[in-house]
């Protein structure tokens, strides 16, 4: 996970952590807020797993064409798509579950 993924998913968890109603509760804006920026990441970590599977068409392409290199690039970006899906779906359950909270919020 990247530092700013990281930094998101430490706020979002901070919040499911609070009450969800009465006395040290987030305020709606404050959950507004976290899950506007969750939402950023998600659709960062989206992009970035779209140009992973360009990279993944480009090396098979490369491959198919008779290359000898690329299937360790391949392994690699495989291995990197792999990683941003998991990010992706755990990201997304969190922002799902503090979705919930916002009707709650005063």
């Amino acid at each position: 996970m990247g530092s700013r993924l990281d930094s998101v998913i430490e706020r979002v968890g901070d919040l499911l952590a609070l009450p969800s109603q009465g006395r040290g509760a987030p305020s709606r804006e404050r959950i507004e807020s976290v899950l506007t920026e969750g939402y950023a990441e998600a659709l960062a970590l989206d992009g970035q797993r779209l140009r992973l599977e360009r990279k993944i068409d480009q090396v098979t392409a490369h491959l198919a064409r008779g290359g000898q290199t690329g299937a360790e690039d391949l392994q690699t970006v495989m291995a990197r798509i792999e990683a941003t899906e998991k990010d992706l779906a755990e990201l997304r359950k969190l922002l799902a579950a503090l979705r919930g909270r916002v009707a709650q919020a005063a």
